[in-house]
């Protein structure tokens, strides 16, 4: 038995949430002078070192077969980084997805943030 449509439904969804708002949005983002929540991280933390949490967390749009067709992911990131070799929690409103807006779940992730900095014993940035 192969895995391989499972993980490659994985890397779809990934793909889907790197375009956070869509293109239009980033770059309307972008033409206000303002950097999109992932640049914001990028420029914050050790590079390499971001480890995003709930990526494809969000909502699907199917066709009628099923397939997924998009994917409006969720509108707060949220991970761990290092800043100068020393860990942290980061978080970061999407501005992009639903103009940044907090929904029921993204109140949740925050407060799970609390639960997961106590648990890595390291502090919060977002």
């Amino acid at each position: 038995m192969s895995w391989e449509p499972e993980l490659e439904e994985l890397r779809r969804r990934r793909e889907l949430a790197d375009r956070m708002g869509g293109p239009e949005k980033v770059a309307r983002q972008h033409g206000r002078g303002k950097m999109d929540a992932r640049a914001r991280i990028a420029a914050l933390v050790d590079a390499g070192s971001f480890r995003e949490i709930g990526k494809i967390a969000g909502k699907g749009m199917y066709d009628d077969n099923g397939e997924l067709t998009d994917l409006a992911p969720a509108n707060y990131l949220f991970g761990r980084a290092d800043i100068e070799g020393r860990p942290i929690v980061v978080t970061a409103d999407d501005f992009t997805v639903r103009g940044g807006r907090r929904t029921l779940r993204s109140i949740a992730r925050c407060s799970r943030r609390r639960r997961w900095r106590t648990l890595w014993a390291c502090r919060w940035c977002g």
